[in-house]
């Protein structure tokens, strides 16, 4: 399990050297750097219930078609916080990323030490592709799979929990929306909580942005969120604040 986390601490380090790289190469293009935070009335990851009212910050670089992305999330009762480190490689409409999860663990097999790389350890690793059909026709089909970390059955098997979605956005007049659709191919057990191939993310979404420079705009936005494979809805609304 070390050689694991050590290998993807190397795909890490790998990414970021290529994204530095690609900074020098990206100076007429320009380096962009995005930072923003939306605050949420409830946490709601793929379809699931995470935490209460949260405020979810975000950090991201981008030159070329490289990406570096920090994104966490805290609710407002202390009682949980996540912290993600995602990089991501663009190539027209197709997007690969690696990503290590961090979030306070939901069972006492893992510690809650950021720095532990063993057994218990916190993280997970996961590696996902995405395709964009592009601007005519903007459906976007996303695969993501758990490759290592804490994401284990009751046995201590790895469950390589996966994540897929198909998602298309519209517009209505002045409102921007999406439809999205998720589903685990496989049981997931702890993580997703799926027993086999089951649905587990209905998602209607609508956010409207108010900007009051070029640099500065307060998109509002809600999400109605079905999950058939756990008999739950959730009804999410928020606003984001972004500079970029």
């Amino acid at each position: 399990m070390k050689n694991k986390f050590k290998t993807a601490i190397v795909l890490f380090a790998v990414l970021t050297g290529m994204l530095l790289a690609d900074c020098a190469m990206a100076q007429e293009k320009g380096v962009r750097v995005k930072v923003g935070a939306d605050f949420v009335s409830s946490y709601i990851w793929r379809g699931s219930y995470n935490a209460n009212a949260s405020i979810q910050p975000t950090l991201g670089m981008t030159a070329g078609d490289f990406s570096l992305t920090a994104w966490g999330s805290a609710d407002f009762t202390g009682d949980y916080k996540e912290a993600d480190l995602t990089a991501a490689y663009t190539l027209g409409g197709l997007t690969l990323s690696l990503t290590d999860y961090y979030w306070t663990p939901s069972s006492e097999r893992y510690t809650e030490k950021y720095f532990r790389f063993g057994a218990d350890s916190p993280h997970m690793i996961e590696v996902g592709g995405a395709y964009c059909f592009g601007e005519r026709f903007p459906l976007t089909l996303a695969w993501n799979t758990m490759l290592f970390g804490a994401d284990r059955d009751d046995e201590g098997r790895q469950n390589y929990s996966t994540y897929a979605e198909i998602s298309y956005p519209f517009a209505v007049k002045s409102v921007d929306m999406i439809a999205a659709v998720g589903f685990t191919p496989w049981a997931t057990e702890n993580m997703y909580g799926t027993s086999g191939f089951a649905v587990c993310n209905v998602t209607v979404g609508a956010t409207k942005a108010i900007r009051f420079s070029d640099s500065f705009s307060l998109p509002i936005f809600t999400r109605l969120i079905w999950n058939p494979a756990k008999d739950d809805v959730n009804f999410v609304g928020g606003f984001s604040i972004m500079l970029d």
